[in-house]
Parts: C-alpha cells; structure tokens; sequence
C-alpha cells in the first residue's frame, strides 16, 4: 500500500513537471508564431510550423520502426483528438493576430485547469478538495491577469477562449487515445492537424 502511494506521488509530480515544461514551451511557440504571423499570411504560418513538427515526429517514429498510419488512427478517440486540435489551432491563431498576446497566453494557462476539472466529470478521476481549491484559485488568477472589462480583454479575446476550450479537449482525447500509438505518433498527426488547420485559415 506504502509503495503503491509512493508510485502515485512520484507519478503526479513527473506529470507535474512534463506539464509545466509543455506550458513553457507552448508560451515560446506563441510568441514564434505571434512574430511570424507579423510578416507572412497566418495560414502559411500554420502549415509551415506543422510539415516542421511533422517532419521531426515523423523521423522519431520512423526511427523505431513504427508506421506513421496504423489502423488506430482512426479510431474514434483520434478522431475527436484531430477536430479539437484543428478547433484550437483555427481559434488561438487567430486570436495570436488579433488580440495582446499577454492576453491570448494567459488564457491558455487555463488549459491545464480546465482538463483537470473535465478529467474528473468524464473519466470519474480522483480529484481531492486541494486540487479543486488549487483549480478555483487557478481560474480566479487569470481573471486577476485578464481583468475583464478592462483595455486588455475585449470580445476578440473569445477566440483564444475557444482555442484553449480545443486545446483542452485534444489533451483530453489524448488521454484515452488507443495505447498502441507512441507519443511520437501522435505528435506526427497533431501537426498534421496544424497543416489541415492552416490549410482552412487559407481558404
């Protein structure tokens, strides 16, 4: 029993940290592609960072040998996965062009939130009365952040909401995408999702 808690802490706190070097990560990819978006068409932006991503992910894969298309990519998980990530890539671009990026990033920290608390209603995770106070507080801080009604929030920023409402769902999906599929797989299709994404930004 001692050793089966002690698995779980170590587990949350690696998660923790993955989770915390991702939203790093995420802030630098924002402000990449809120300066590339400056100089050339927001659609082009999106396909070019996604054939990249794609480009990498796919050599990873190809390195051990796994195939790029299995059947599971089809599954209805991946399926729902590919929409959200094409819904959030279409709306947080398109909120990077048109509204503060302090704005646009601080709504996607709530990302991270906002799958906790969905984890708990769709897949019946344990979520204690401190996660959900920390999940309370979270929110409370990016209103503080937002201030809305103030010059930093307006109706515009609604498109970074629905992005991150997308970026949210492709993690959730991600969660119960099929076991068989390496995180370089899917990697490869969620920047498959950019280009497709891109592509509709063009049209």
């Amino acid at each position: 029993m001692t050793t089966t808690i002690a698995t779980d802490r170590s587990a949350n706190l690696a998660g923790a940290a993955w989770m915390t070097g991702a939203m790093a990560l995420f802030a630098v990819e924002d402000a990449l592609l809120k300066a590339s978006a400056s100089g050339m068409p927001v659609g082009q932006v999106l396909i070019l960072f996604g054939l990249g991503g794609g480009a990498i992910f796919a050599g990873l894969a190809k390195s051990r040998g796994e195939a790029l298309f299995p059947r599971e990519v089809l599954s209805p998980p991946m399926l729902i996965r590919a929409i959200f990530e094409i819904f959030g890539r279409l709306f947080f671009t398109l909120a990077y062009v048109l509204t503060p990026l302090s704005s646009v990033t601080v709504i996607l920290q709530a990302a991270p939130l906002v799958v906790v608390a969905a984890a708990a209603v769709l897949f019946n995770e344990r979520v204690g009365w401190r996660r959900w106070g920390a999940i309370g507080i979270g929110m409370i801080g990016v209103l503080v952040v937002l201030q809305p009604g103030m010059d930093s929030f307006s109706a515009l920023s609604l498109l970074a909401l629905a992005g991150m409402i997308g970026f949210a769902g492709r993690d959730l999906a991600s969660r119960v995408a099929p076991a068989s599929l390496s995180v370089a797989v899917l990697g490869f299709h969620g920047f498959l999702a950019m280009v497709v994404a891109g592509s509709l930004i063009s049209l």
